[in-house]
């Protein structure tokens, strides 16, 4: 037991590099600094033109130990094939290209016609209920004869790898209906609004129309009310409350359209 606990590592995972420790605000402010002073040495034109080019600007040798590692290293040139980058001395591409049916020496099972890569639908059902009896087939054969699986499950690839091509042929006219739809709906939106602003401009329209009558109504109803003291106060009074109450409900459809 005490040898289980001596070999047991002391952390789950290792040590961070030493060099971390110089990554520091005062490191990072001294090394700012020092470009800032190269950068006012140098002609204008040079100072322009390298100004995209801070990590190799400054001379590493001639900088302390601890300023070194804050210059990030000169990105490798992957620009052309001649030069890929690599992994454990594996070149890497960058932009792979999806392999075709072909690439992967499997026969389609749906025919090739434009017609058919834009109308996917029928053949997709097919081949799904085809994928489905292959797979029950290969279950059945597998109970029978556990060494005959290589038959079906050839067949299971061509008929996986047809749909996928399927599938990959049909994804831009989907993405061209899925925006047509959108603006569709957009457009529905926005006509609706232009309704709904219609709407509110007849309301307005028509408060405004019966505050321009009401207007000279009350002249009218002002003028036979300082001929007698006294008579005709009461229509007055509800002549002017429904006066009012017209110009809220216009100040009110006002605010409806701000």
């Amino acid at each position: 037991m005490a040898q289980q606990g001596a070999a047991q590592p002391k952390a789950p995972f290792p040590q961070p590099p030493p060099f971390y420790q110089h990554f520091t605000k005062a490191n990072a402010a001294e090394l700012k600094r020092q470009r800032k002073e190269l950068a006012s040495h140098q002609p204008q034109d040079v100072e322009a033109s390298q100004a995209d080019h801070q990590p190799t600007d400054l001379n590493i040798l001639s900088l302390p130990p601890e300023l070194r590692y804050l210059i990030p290293p000169t990105a490798p040139d992957t620009s052309t094939s001649a030069n890929p980058p690599k992994a454990f001395s594996h070149a890497l591409n960058l932009t792979p290209t999806p392999p075709t049916l072909a690439d992967l020496s499997i026969d389609p099972l749906h025919p090739t016609h434009p017609s058919v890569l834009s109308n996917p639908q029928p053949h997709l059902l097919a081949l799904s209920r085809s994928l489905l009896t292959t797979f029950l087939h290969l279950v059945g054969a597998q109970s029978q004869n556990a060494e005959a699986w290589e038959e079906s499950t050839r067949h299971l690839e061509r008929i996986v790898g047809s749909m996928h091509e399927l599938i990959n042929a049909y994804r831009p006219h989907q993405a061209r209906e899925s925006l047509i739809l959108e603006m569709e709906g957009r457009v529905e939106g926005m006509r609706g609004e232009v309704e709904r602003i219609r709407e509110g401009r007849g309301r307005v329209e028509g408060f405004l129309r019966e505050l321009v009558g009401e207007e000279g109504g009350s002249g009218g109803a002002e003028g036979t009310m300082g001929k007698g003291v006294g008579k005709g106060t009461e229509k007055v009074d509800g002549l002017e409350g429904k006066r009012r109450e017209r110009q809220r409900g216009a100040w009110d459809a006002l605010r409806e359209l701000s």
